[in-house]
């Protein structure tokens, strides 16, 4: 056997006997991966929902090595954007941070003399994506808020000043980040309308001008890493970072914002407009209240708009959470059944190119399903306090297990359409206070309670208004 391994979808055997008989006992493979403990669980009334958490599932699984990988068959590679996701996925069904603390210290390991990172690591030939190394300051915020260990955070934020300095040195006159050196490769998703010769993956005015989505990451990097150092005492740095988000934004705002069309544009000036850019808006503060609704709304809306692929999906969908608008998607899940429909076992790279069949950062469902639908989620930095908030949409009802740094939590609801009841089973840990949102709005807090169940009013149409 060779030390690389093989991947395959199938696999053939051709035997020529000549004239001897031949009778074939048995054919095996070998498995290898990481060792992911899968704590957590899912079931709910809409049965096209579960090949999705088994197929994300297996995905997550072929994507884990020594390090996380984009794809078991093709580069094999460890991603910021993608790794990134991965790592989410992980926590939530197997809380298990050993190859995330690993990641982030490649990606560390991986800075330049300019203050940027490689956007993928450990590698024998560099790639830059400025975006991907803004993806390793929300990975590093992911594992903050998850298991609020300060002593992580500290170690890294010299890195984190490193990659900040990198876009602010790159801030023009107009206050905008300009756009990278052409070594770089400024990519933010698979596009079609993006996928030509000269972009890949690019916003066409990404070439010759600032980009808006990267402008707007970057400001959201800023908020995170001004919360991180708040945590570890250096709020001097802090008050520095929310203070260049702050004008990053007011620059979006002025530049790129188009009345007529009322939403952002891609690059200043430049009358193209994507998903991508709305999402981030809101993501990043850029919008809020009312107004980051009526964008959020429009995203969903305007079939115009340049579409995100499978994995900036899950931007789309913390966008529409943050407005509160999840379950008015009519079916976020689409996407995904249309794969299944393909008999698919994993999950392809991207609706465009369609070239791999195994990407993890498609395994959304794996973030989805515990942290909205069951609606687990940290309520607090470290999970000293347990949020959970169920978001039913569409479904009759939907149970499983969550895993948390505290052990797994579980949930079940249900609804009674004739009574007009929403009705909550949980069970956590009464050493760690539990915090329930319902849907009728009302709120409850559980300390020294490892159990409980509620039932409330519910009105669907009532709740979407």
């Amino acid at each position: 056997e060779t030390f690389l391994y093989r991947t395959f979808r199938f696999v053939r055997l051709e035997i020529a006997t000549a004239d001897e008989p031949l009778v074939l006992e048995q054919a095996s493979y070998r498995e290898t991966g990481y060792p992911l403990d899968v704590s957590a669980s899912f079931a709910c009334s809409d049965e096209t929902l579960t090949p999705l958490w088994e197929i994300s599932l297996r995905t997550l699984q072929r994507c884990m090595y020594e390090t996380y990988m984009d794809c078991p068959y093709y580069e094999q590679l460890q991603y910021s954007m993608d790794t990134r996701l991965q790592i989410l996925f992980t926590y939530n069904v197997g809380a298990d941070d050993r190859l995330a603390r690993k990641a982030i210290y490649d990606f560390h390991s991986s800075l330049l003399p300019s203050g940027m990172l490689q956007s993928r690591y450990p590698s024998r030939q560099a790639q830059v994506i400025p975006g991907f190394a803004l993806y390793w300051i929300m990975m590093v915020h992911d594992h903050y808020a998850y298991w609020g260990d300060a002593e992580l955070v500290r170690r890294y934020r010299p890195t984190m000043d490193a990659v900040l300095d990198w876009f602010d040195r790159m801030v023009g006159p107009d206050g905008l980040v300009g756009p990278a050196p052409d070594s770089y490769w400024s990519f933010v998703d698979w596009v079609e309308h993006w996928e030509t010769p000269s972009s890949r993956g690019v916003p066409v005015p990404g070439r010759r001008s600032p980009l808006t989505v990267y402008n707007l990451m970057y400001a959201d990097a800023l908020h995170k890493a001004a919360e991180m150092n708040a945590f570890t005492g250096r709020r001097d740095t802090a008050e520095e970072y929310r203070l260049r988000a702050r004008r990053i934004l007011e620059s979006v705002r002025t530049l790129c914002w188009s009345e007529r069309h009322q939403r952002f544009q891609d690059g200043p000036g430049v009358d193209e407009y994507s998903q991508h850019a709305q999402i981030w808006a809101v993501l990043a503060g850029a919008v809020e209240g009312d107004q980051a609704v009526r964008l959020a709304r429009s995203v969903m809306a305007d079939d115009s708009l340049h579409h995100v692929s499978y994995a900036m999906a899950f931007f789309l969908f913390r966008t529409l959470a943050a407005t509160r608008l999840y379950d008015e998607l009519p079916d976020k899940w689409e996407p995904w059944k249309r794969q299944v429909q393909l008999n698919m076992t994993t999950w392809l790279e991207d609706p465009v190119s369609e070239r791999s069949d195994c990407h993890a950062w498609g395994a959304v469902p794996l973030y989805e399903f515990p942290c909205e639908i069951l609606g687990v989620k940290p309520g607090d930095v470290g999970y000293k306090r347990i949020l959970i908030e169920p978001k039913p949409g569409a479904l009759e009802w939907a149970e499983g297990r969550v895993a948390t740094p505290h052990g797994t939590v579980h949930v079940a609801w249900q609804i009674d359409s004739e009574a007009g009841r929403f009705k909550l089973r949980v069970a956590g840990f009464r050493h760690v206070p539990m915090e329930i949102r319902l849907p009728d709005g009302s709120r409850r807090l559980l300390e020294n309670q490892a159990e409980a169940e509620f039932s409330v009013d519910y009105d669907p149409i009532l709740d979407n208004d």
